[in-house]
Protein backbone atom coordinates (compact mmCIF):
# COMPACT_ATOMS: atom_id res chain seq x y z
CA UNK A 1 0.00 0.00 0.00
CA UNK A 2 2.81 2.40 0.91
CA UNK A 3 4.56 1.60 -2.38
CA UNK A 4 1.36 2.39 -4.28
CA UNK A 5 0.94 5.74 -2.50
CA UNK A 6 4.57 6.65 -3.22
CA UNK A 7 4.11 5.78 -6.91
CA UNK A 8 0.89 7.83 -7.05
CA UNK A 9 2.60 10.87 -5.53
CA UNK A 10 5.52 10.54 -7.92
CA UNK A 11 3.31 10.43 -11.02
CA UNK A 12 0.64 12.99 -10.05
CA UNK A 13 1.34 16.41 -11.63
CA UNK A 14 1.97 19.15 -9.08
CA UNK A 15 -0.29 22.20 -9.17
CA UNK A 16 1.27 25.05 -11.14
CA UNK A 17 2.11 27.01 -7.98
CA UNK A 18 4.17 24.09 -6.64
CA UNK A 19 6.10 23.11 -9.75
CA UNK A 20 9.88 23.16 -9.61
CA UNK A 21 11.84 23.63 -12.84
CA UNK A 22 15.60 23.38 -12.81
CA UNK A 23 18.47 23.37 -15.26
CA UNK A 24 20.91 25.60 -17.09
CA UNK A 25 19.30 28.74 -18.47
CA UNK A 26 19.94 31.62 -20.83
CA UNK A 27 18.58 35.17 -20.74
CA UNK A 28 15.95 36.16 -23.31
CA UNK A 29 15.68 39.67 -21.89
CA UNK A 30 16.15 41.31 -18.49
CA UNK A 31 13.39 39.37 -16.74
CA UNK A 32 12.79 36.25 -18.84
CA UNK A 33 14.91 33.11 -19.02
CA UNK A 34 14.87 30.03 -21.20
CA UNK A 35 15.54 26.46 -20.07
CA UNK A 36 15.80 24.38 -23.29
CA UNK A 37 12.57 25.79 -24.67
CA UNK A 38 10.73 26.49 -21.40
CA UNK A 39 10.36 30.25 -21.00
CA UNK A 40 10.05 31.55 -17.43
CA UNK A 41 9.31 35.11 -16.35
CA UNK A 42 11.11 36.16 -13.18
CA UNK A 43 8.76 36.71 -10.26
CA UNK A 44 8.17 40.16 -8.79
CA UNK A 45 10.19 42.33 -11.18
CA UNK A 46 9.94 44.20 -14.47
CA UNK A 47 13.07 44.97 -16.51
CA UNK A 48 13.54 47.39 -19.42
CA UNK A 49 12.48 45.83 -22.70
CA UNK A 50 14.80 45.01 -25.57
CA UNK A 51 14.94 48.14 -27.67
CA UNK A 52 14.13 50.40 -24.73
CA UNK A 53 16.45 53.37 -24.13
CA UNK A 54 17.17 55.14 -20.86
CA UNK A 55 18.84 58.51 -20.30
CA UNK A 56 22.02 58.99 -18.29
CA UNK A 57 24.44 61.89 -18.24
CA UNK A 58 22.61 63.63 -21.04
CA UNK A 59 22.81 60.68 -23.46
CA UNK A 60 20.61 57.70 -24.21
CA UNK A 61 21.84 54.16 -23.56
CA UNK A 62 20.45 50.75 -24.39
CA UNK A 63 19.20 49.79 -20.94
CA UNK A 64 17.06 46.93 -22.27
CA UNK A 65 20.06 45.19 -23.85
CA UNK A 66 22.20 45.87 -20.77
CA UNK A 67 19.54 44.35 -18.51
CA UNK A 68 19.56 41.19 -20.64
CA UNK A 69 23.36 41.14 -20.59
CA UNK A 70 23.47 41.44 -16.79
CA UNK A 71 20.96 38.62 -16.31
CA UNK A 72 23.05 36.49 -18.66
CA UNK A 73 26.11 37.08 -16.48
CA UNK A 74 24.16 36.03 -13.37
CA UNK A 75 23.06 32.83 -15.10
CA UNK A 76 26.65 31.81 -15.72
CA UNK A 77 27.02 31.08 -11.99
CA UNK A 78 25.35 27.67 -12.27
CA UNK A 79 22.13 25.69 -12.50
CA UNK A 80 18.90 27.59 -11.94
CA UNK A 81 16.03 26.31 -9.80
CA UNK A 82 12.65 27.99 -10.29
CA UNK A 83 9.58 27.61 -8.10
CA UNK A 84 6.61 28.40 -10.35
CA UNK A 85 4.19 30.81 -8.69
CA UNK A 86 1.70 31.61 -11.44
CA UNK A 87 1.11 32.05 -15.16
CA UNK A 88 1.02 35.48 -16.76
CA UNK A 89 -1.32 36.84 -19.42
CA UNK A 90 1.04 35.66 -22.19
CA UNK A 91 0.94 32.09 -20.89
CA UNK A 92 4.47 32.14 -19.45
CA UNK A 93 5.29 30.49 -16.16
CA UNK A 94 6.19 33.08 -13.51
CA UNK A 95 8.77 31.75 -11.09
CA UNK A 96 11.02 32.68 -8.22
CA UNK A 97 14.36 31.55 -9.58
CA UNK A 98 17.49 30.86 -7.56
CA UNK A 99 21.10 29.90 -8.18
CA UNK A 100 22.16 28.28 -4.93
CA UNK A 101 20.90 30.82 -2.37
CA UNK A 102 20.87 33.80 -4.73
CA UNK A 103 17.48 35.13 -5.80
CA UNK A 104 17.76 36.27 -9.44
CA UNK A 105 14.88 38.73 -9.17
CA UNK A 106 16.43 40.38 -6.14
CA UNK A 107 19.84 40.48 -7.85
CA UNK A 108 18.41 42.24 -10.92
CA UNK A 109 16.66 44.88 -8.80
CA UNK A 110 19.76 45.33 -6.61
CA UNK A 111 21.93 45.95 -9.70
CA UNK A 112 19.53 48.62 -10.94
CA UNK A 113 18.45 46.66 -14.01
CA UNK A 114 14.83 46.01 -12.99
CA UNK A 115 12.06 47.61 -10.96
CA UNK A 116 9.98 45.88 -8.31
CA UNK A 117 6.49 45.00 -9.49
CA UNK A 118 3.31 44.17 -7.60
CA UNK A 119 2.15 40.57 -7.73
CA UNK A 120 -1.11 41.73 -6.20
CA UNK A 121 -2.19 45.10 -4.76
CA UNK A 122 0.21 45.99 -1.96
CA UNK A 123 2.45 42.97 -2.56
CA UNK A 124 5.79 44.04 -4.04
CA UNK A 125 8.41 41.75 -2.45
CA UNK A 126 11.45 43.60 -3.83
CA UNK A 127 10.29 47.16 -3.18
CA UNK A 128 12.66 47.64 -0.23
CA UNK A 129 15.59 46.54 -2.40
CA UNK A 130 14.48 49.01 -5.07
CA UNK A 131 14.38 51.87 -2.57
CA UNK A 132 17.99 51.19 -1.60
CA UNK A 133 19.34 51.03 -5.16
CA UNK A 134 17.34 54.11 -6.12
CA UNK A 135 19.15 56.07 -3.39
CA UNK A 136 22.48 54.74 -4.67
CA UNK A 137 21.56 55.81 -8.23
CA UNK A 138 22.73 52.51 -9.72
CA UNK A 139 21.80 51.21 -13.15
CA UNK A 140 18.64 52.77 -14.58
CA UNK A 141 18.32 54.95 -11.46
CA UNK A 142 21.45 56.90 -12.48
CA UNK A 143 19.30 58.91 -14.88
CA UNK A 144 15.73 58.90 -16.19
CA UNK A 145 13.68 56.14 -17.78
CA UNK A 146 10.15 55.05 -18.58
CA UNK A 147 8.88 52.27 -16.37
CA UNK A 148 8.84 49.11 -18.55
CA UNK A 149 5.05 48.81 -18.28
CA UNK A 150 4.64 52.38 -19.59
CA UNK A 151 7.17 51.78 -22.37
CA UNK A 152 5.27 48.68 -23.53
CA UNK A 153 2.04 50.65 -23.73
CA UNK A 154 3.76 53.31 -25.83
CA UNK A 155 5.51 50.77 -28.09
CA UNK A 156 3.12 47.82 -28.60
CA UNK A 157 4.70 46.73 -31.89
CA UNK A 158 8.16 46.58 -30.33
CA UNK A 159 6.80 44.35 -27.59
CA UNK A 160 5.21 42.01 -30.14
CA UNK A 161 8.47 41.79 -32.09
CA UNK A 162 10.43 41.06 -28.89
CA UNK A 163 8.02 38.27 -27.92
CA UNK A 164 8.37 36.68 -31.36
CA UNK A 165 12.16 36.88 -31.08
CA UNK A 166 12.05 35.23 -27.63
CA UNK A 167 9.95 32.35 -28.96
CA UNK A 168 12.36 31.84 -31.86
CA UNK A 169 15.36 31.86 -29.51
CA UNK A 170 13.66 29.35 -27.22
CA UNK A 171 12.87 26.96 -30.07
CA UNK A 172 16.43 27.20 -31.40
CA UNK A 173 17.96 26.47 -27.99
CA UNK A 174 15.54 23.60 -27.39
CA UNK A 175 16.48 22.02 -30.73
CA UNK A 176 20.21 22.35 -30.04
CA UNK A 177 19.86 20.94 -26.54
CA UNK A 178 17.82 17.97 -27.73
CA UNK A 179 20.63 16.79 -30.02
CA UNK A 180 20.19 13.95 -32.52
CA UNK A 181 16.85 12.17 -32.23
CA UNK A 182 16.51 8.38 -32.38
CA UNK A 183 14.13 7.01 -35.00
CA UNK A 184 11.70 4.56 -33.43
CA UNK A 185 11.78 1.08 -34.99
CA UNK A 186 8.36 -0.39 -35.89
CA UNK A 187 7.24 -3.23 -33.61
CA UNK A 188 7.48 -5.90 -36.34
CA UNK A 189 11.02 -4.83 -37.23
CA UNK A 190 11.91 -4.72 -33.55
CA UNK A 191 10.71 -8.31 -33.12
CA UNK A 192 12.79 -9.48 -36.10
CA UNK A 193 15.82 -7.65 -34.74
CA UNK A 194 15.39 -9.28 -31.32
CA UNK A 195 15.07 -12.69 -32.96
CA UNK A 196 18.21 -12.10 -35.02
CA UNK A 197 20.00 -10.95 -31.91
CA UNK A 198 19.20 -14.16 -30.09
CA UNK A 199 20.35 -16.28 -33.04
CA UNK A 200 23.60 -14.45 -33.60
CA UNK A 201 24.27 -13.78 -29.90
CA UNK A 202 24.79 -10.13 -30.85
CA UNK A 203 23.38 -7.31 -28.77
CA UNK A 204 21.27 -4.77 -30.69
CA UNK A 205 19.98 -1.68 -28.90
CA UNK A 206 16.60 -0.54 -30.20
CA UNK A 207 15.20 2.93 -29.61
CA UNK A 208 12.37 3.08 -27.13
Amino acid sequence: MRAFIALLLATTPLPAAAQIISGNATALDGDTIDMTGQRIRLFGIDAPELGQKCARGGTNWDCGADAKRHLGLLLQAGEVKCSVRAQNAQGLAVGQCMIDERDLSEAMVAAGFAVASENSPGDAPYLEVEQGVKSAKAGIWAGTFDRPSDWRKAHPQARIAASASQRAQGVARSTRAAGPRSIAMPSAARSRAMSASATASTSITCPA
